[in-house]
């Protein structure tokens, strides 16, 4: 049944040619058994004189190979154009899922970009899943990229990038937001020591240097960060927390992290 609504659906999708072949059809048909009737077979090449007469068995069976031939080729001729038709839809699936994946991913690295960060921390969000959101903030990066140009910077992000994904958990979402600013979307996470110890990974990924063409450079990170419901109950409200609390990170020397509770405790004392 399925097989036929198919076949029923392709002759809707190719009308003119469908219309063409079932016309070939009958009018092949027609122009058989009218030869049937007007003449003797076994005399058709030497006398075509016309007479009534009816239609013997053996031109019975030469009708009905006829009609079986042209019903196959019908037949033939639908299931190649629902072949094509598939490959088609398959091509232009796949063509769109990449479209899709492209404007979701970040050109450089290949993570996630911010729009794809930002869905997937609404998800989480719905699903009320109490996630916690950091933000990475590379120092010493605008030195690199001043003294040794972009396209070095543009090396140490992806080594970065690659760092950052490796430190991650299975279950962590590790995204670019843009320039050297990155963000990790991690599930709900019970305790603020396990939230350092996640943290902490991405610190001790940047401990080693990074060497690009024979020279290692040396960057740390500021990490802020902020946890659902306590610091935020809406996307913005996440990722504008995450962001005070990266910047009181920043004004460290050196890698750090700051938690959003903290600064606001600060704030409010």
């Amino acid at each position: 049944m399925v097989k036929f609504a198919t076949f029923v659906q392709t002759i809707k999708r190719h009308p003119l040619t469908s219309a063409f072949d079932l016309s070939l059809t009958i009018t092949t048909m027609a122009i058989g058994v009218t030869l049937a009737l007007a003449y003797d077979l076994e005399e058709l090449w030497s006398d075509i004189t016309p007479r009534e007469r009816t239609i013997c068995s053996e031109e019975l069976f030469a009708l009905g190979l006829l009609f079986a031939l042209c019903a196959t080729i019908f037949i033939w001729r639908r299931l190649l154009e629902e072949r094509q038709d598939r490959t088609k839809r398959v091509l232009a699936e796949s063509e769109l899922q990449e479209q899709r994946s492209l404007a979701m991913a970040d050109a450089l690295t290949g993570l996630p970009n911010r729009r794809e960060f930002l869905r997937c921390l609404q998800v989480s969000l719905d699903r009320s899943a109490h996630p916690t959101v950091y933000l990475l903030d590379l120092n010493g990066f605008k030195a690199i990229n001043d003294q040794f140009g972009h396209a070095c910077g543009d090396e140490v992000l992806k080594v970065v990038a690659l760092r950052f994904k490796a430190a991650a958990r299975s279950e962590d979402l590790v995204a670019r937001l843009g320039g050297d600013e990155f963000a990790v979307l991690a599930p709900s996470l019970p305790s603020r020591k396990q939230e350092q110890s996640v943290a902490l990974r991405f610190v001790q990924a940047l401990s080693d240097g990074i060497e690009i063409d024979s020279r290692l450079h040396f960057i740390g990170v500021a990490i802020g960060v902020a946890s659902a419901p306590l610091d935020g109950s809406t996307s913005t409200e996440l990722l504008q927390s995450a962001d005070m609390a990266m910047y009181d990170a920043k004004e460290a020397s050196h890698s750090a992290v700051s938690f959003f509770a903290d600064v606001k405790l600060g704030q409010t004392a």
